[in-house]
């Protein structure tokens, strides 16, 4: 599913001092999420900011990120095709299929550990809340302090204002048409399965919002699957509009691979002139 004042980088001499302590357990999660963005816990209500540590990722929490991503995202081959196959029919083709969900779900781990290490880029090693390049994306992630446990993340980055979902065709513009201008985009919002129930993503949702207000922009946008509803009210109750004359036509979502998704606009502030007009790409 699947979408910004500036601050100051964190030198490396000046990170905070938090220790990356792995236990020895491989099912224990890491618990070296930065306490870069914790302030902003302190700015939404109804949060019990004690319990949480909301910060950047560090190269060492990318495992558990891409987890929790895959438990947002990822929908098992068994369980699709008992949509499909009469129960007698799943008898004769669980082995098989176990085998192909094992596989792809390997491939589907791998696939976004690299892209996410990708999109992070220096942002793993240095940290920080400020306002980076075109593109370069900055993950939140929220961490129980008493266990360690990764129990959601988020991404925001910056994003031609399109209605396109990141990775999807995009042809190319003619030299004199204008271009879309680049706008605040939340991205790989996801919850664990276990943490789901307690705000937690209206929790993340928010956070992006403050360092989007941090980074100058005054709008801010994301994407929803329109066939979760759950999500969709979601978003409706945090004032989110949806956008649909930006709906993606067929061929799109079939080159893309992905469901059918809905663009979402909220105006974090009020400019000047006002919202900014929206025109279809």
């Amino acid at each position: 599913m699947l979408m910004v004042l500036h601050l100051t980088a964190l030198a490396p001499h000046s990170r905070p001092n938090i220790q990356c302590t792995h236990p020895p357990s491989r099912s224990r999660p890491p618990v070296c999420v930065r306490e870069d963005a914790s302030e902003l816990l302190q700015q939404i209500p109804d949060i019990d900011a004690s319990r949480y540590r909301l910060g950047t990722a560090e190269a060492a929490d990318v495992p558990a990120c891409v987890q929790c991503l895959m438990d947002g995202f990822y929908k098992d081959i068994l369980t699709l095709a008992k949509e499909e196959f009469t129960e007698a029919e799943m008898e004769t083709l669980r082995p098989v299929l176990s085998a192909l969900n094992g596989a792809f779900m390997r491939l589907t781990r791998f696939t976004l550990t690299f892209e996410a290490r990708k999109r992070l880029a220096t942002r793993l090693e240095l940290g920080g809340l400020q306002r980076g390049a075109i593109r370069d994306a900055l993950m939140l992630v929220l961490q129980e302090r008493a266990t360690g446990a990764i129990v959601g993340v988020a991404e925001l980055s910056q994003q031609p204002r399109d209605g396109r979902v990141p990775g999807d065709v995009r042809l190319p513009s003619m030299p004199w048409a204008s271009q879309p201008p680049w706008v605040a985009y939340v991205s790989n919002l996801a919850v664990s399965k276990a943490w789901r129930g307690r705000r937690l993503g209206s929790l993340l949702v928010a956070s992006c919002e403050q360092v989007a207000l941090r980074w100058g922009f005054d709008e801010i946008y994301l994407h929803a699957a329109t066939q979760q509803e759950q999500l969709l009210r979601m978003y409706d109750k945090l004032n989110y509009d949806a956008l649909p004359s930006f709906d993606q036509p067929a061929w799109v979502l079939m080159v893309a691979g992905r469901e059918p998704t809905r663009y979402h606009r909220k105006v974090l502030r009020a400019s000047v002139s006002g919202p900014a007009p929206i025109v279809e790409a």
